[in-house]
């Protein structure tokens, strides 16, 4: 026990840093800026929880400094009062830049805008898969000096770059804490945004000429399309730049489904594998260690500029700068005072990503794997050195990653806890072999054809294990099920007790491991014994605009009828969901505006493999709207004159029944007569969602 109490104490020793109480602080600022502007009871109780315990961590701190070997100042309560003047300052900065513009109070004043000629600079665009975000400073067009600011969502026929000088004519709606989620909410007022905006005609008046990054990202994706296959661009494009956009929906649910997505996201695995590249070339000539990494930093740097600097991978630049700084100065480089530190400084300069999942999975399984990594792999096999690193290195990430996910999108992974042991080699030998090739295709473009040639097929084996992991049902999506959560509760901490003091696993190396197998199967067992539908299930959908039939035969999941409106819509896709791995199709019978519109949301939402489409639709705008939305995620369309040859397939010595029909005489009030005529053997079930 001795030995364990040891490592514990190191931990402790390590964490025990005055960033550590300086973090706590800034983030019960943050909270309590936004409680100021929106308030609720659950952000009230975490900066009371937050604000205790830094508190609670002064006494420790004060006899850290005390036995500090630091001469920086040659007294403790100096170096002590300094450190808390330093957090009770960086606070009340944090939390006065949130609340200084009262903006997005609930202010009712103004929440129209007349419809008069607004001209306008576009300031930022950010690009997602379906629209643009254009953050706009705008003003009436002879009064420059009253100006405000706004957003608004831009498609393919409106595309704007930083800098453009518009005029337009627009409706807007006030932001307040009613009508506006807080996190965004914060985000917001940090940039001082105070409208959306509806525009509807506008005219560019001057076109900015589109940052240096612009035209060295689009020579990038230039070079990848020339170099390699169609599929194997797609996933090279979203592993450099960090961009899921590239990808189709279906490679994305099968990297989600094998529960190594996390690999597509630009993250301090990519940081370490460029670092790693230019290490090998650098360290055969002898060339000394700080100077490599201060050459790596410039790499680092300019990656961040081609991405954009999404935090996943400025929070890894930022680790690797503070790494550097101290191999320079020659420093004891503690890890977890790094992190803390980048932590803080992300927060001053982005608060509002305090809320954002990215920044919490992202600093969660740093945090984890710094802190339980060598925990974990000291009882994991010895004899296979690869096998017992990678499940360490998971192991100790998706303890503090699993309940993060497990409340924000109420999901769990298990595959992932294998899958990365093919992922991580898979996903470094893609992007090694492919930056050699684009790298020699600037000298010799033949050369570099050869070598893409190897990253196809890389990329091929890659893809076709992690589809077949796919199908295996690892991936669920919870259920408010008071049981799976007690079991679930159970099993994670069961995974923990291999790495707490206990004399027991000293004495016994296989009970940990033996311990952590129970506790993964378990947790597997539980979730597919309450969360697993059967082969064959019709269910019937009530909602606010009617019914809808879902069909599930074998892993296709058919769905005919009404579509619920906007506001339920993300009920029944979470209902969707829980069918697991499925091909999903979908029956348009009745093309009105208000099923196209929801059909179109159903599109963006889920991975549709075809959809069918009843022949007497009327060719409008939002009709043709989705016909481009579904041409651009290559979704095969059917056009169906007669809705009764929709078969859905029984058994050998059952009659074959119909889709319409079930979804007409379950209205009509006749299905128990229409299952009973044609020996349907088929469960049925019935729900409702409001």
């Amino acid at each position: 026990m001795s030995l364990k109490s040891d490592e514990f104490k190191k931990i402790g020793k390590n964490l025990l840093t005055p960033s550590l109480f300086i973090l706590l602080c800034v983030v019960s600022s943050i909270i309590l800026a936004v409680y100021y502007i929106a308030p609720t009871i659950t952000l009230l109780v975490l900066s009371i929880i937050l604000i205790s315990l830094s508190i609670l961590l002064l006494p420790p701190l004060y006899i850290f400094i005390l036995k500090s070997n630091d001469r920086l100042f040659q007294y403790t309560i100096t170096k002590s009062i300094i450190i808390i003047l330093i957090a009770v300052a960086l606070s009340l900065l944090t939390f006065n830049s949130i609340c200084k513009n009262n903006s997005l109070q609930n202010n009712n004043n103004e929440n129209t805008l007349t419809s008069h000629s607004y001209r306008g600079i576009i300031t930022s665009v950010t690009y997602k898969r379906y629209y643009k975000r254009n953050v706009i400073s705008f003003w009436k067009k002879n009064n420059k000096e009253n100006y405000k600011q706004g957003f608004f969502f831009s498609y393919d026929e409106m595309l704007f770059h930083k800098g453009d000088i518009i005029e337009f004519s627009a409706k807007s709606k006030k932001l307040t804490s009613q009508n506006h989620h807080f996190t965004s909410l914060i985000k917001n007022k940090k940039m001082n945004i105070s409208h959306f905006l509806i525009i509807n005609k506008f005219k560019i008046i001057k076109k900015a000429k589109p940052p240096y990054r612009f035209f060295l990202k689009k020579k990038l994706l230039l070079t990848i399309d020339r170099l390699f296959s169609r599929e194997s661009a797609s996933i090279i494009k979203a592993l450099y730049l960090g961009d899921k956009n590239y990808i189709s929906k279906k490679i994305i649910s099968a990297y989600r489904n094998s529960g190594s997505l996390h690999v597509l996201a630009a993250s301090g695995l990519h940081v370490g594998i460029l670092i790693s590249i230019l290490f090998l070339p650098l360290s055969l000539v002898m060339i000394p260690k700080k100077y490599i990494n201060a050459s790596a930093l410039f790499l680092v740097f300019f990656y961040l500029y081609i991405t954009g600097a999404p935090i996943s991978l400025l929070r890894a630049a930022i680790m690797y700068s503070i790494f550097v700084f101290q191999s320079f100065l020659q420093t004891n480089k503690n890890v977890f005072n790094t992190i803390f530190i980048t932590a803080i400084i992300i927060l001053l300069i982005f608060p509002s990503e305090l809320f954002s999942l990215g920044f919490q999975l992202s600093f969660s399984a740093t945090f984890g794997i710094l802190m339980l990594y060598k925990l974990y792999k000291k009882y994991l096999p010895t004899k296979l050195p690869y096998v017992s690193a990678s499940l360490a290195l998971t192991l100790s990430a998706q303890v503090f990653v699993l309940p993060i996910i497990a409340i924000h999108l109420q999901q769990i992974n298990i595959t992932g806890f294998i899958t990365n042991l093919i992922t991580i080699p898979g996903t470094y030998l893609t992007i090694v072999t492919s930056l050699c090739a684009t790298v020699v295709s600037i000298v010799s473009f033949e050369i570099a054809q050869y070598i893409s040639i190897l990253t196809n097929y890389i990329h091929y084996f890659h893809y076709m294990v992690i589809q077949q992991i796919s199908v295996i049902p690892g991936h669920f999506y919870i259920k408010n099920n008071t049981t799976v959560y007690i079991i679930l509760l159970l099993c994670y901490m069961m995974l923990l007790l291999p790495v707490l003091p206990l004399t027991l696993f000293l004495r016994r190396k296989f009970i940990p491991q033996l311990i952590l197998a129970v506790s993964i199967f378990s947790g597997w067992g539980a979730l597919y014994y309450y969360h697993s539908t059967p082969k064959n299930l019709i269910t019937y959908i009530k909602h606010n605009r009617g019914l809808m039939l879902a069909s599930k035969i074998k892993n296709r999941l058919l769905l005919y009828g009404d579509l619920p409106d906007k506001r339920t819509l993300p009920k029944l896709i979470h209902y969707i969901n829980h069918y697991g791995t499925v091909k999903i199709f979908h029956f348009l019978h009745d093309p009105d505006y208000n099923n196209i519109r929801a059909t179109m949301l159903l599109v963006k939402k889920l991975h549709i493999s075809r959809c069918m489409l009843a022949s007497h639709f009327y060719p409008g705008k939002t009709m043709m709207q989705l016909f481009s939305l579904l041409k651009n995620e290559k979704i095969p369309v059917t056009l169906f004159k007669n809705r009764e040859n929709i078969k859905i397939a029984q058994e050998k010595n059952s009659k074959q029944i119909y889709l319409q029909k079930l979804y007409h005489t379950y209205i009509n009030g006749t299905l128990k007569k229409y299952i009973k005529d044609n020996n349907c053997d088929i469960p049925i079930r019935e729900i409702s969602i409001q």
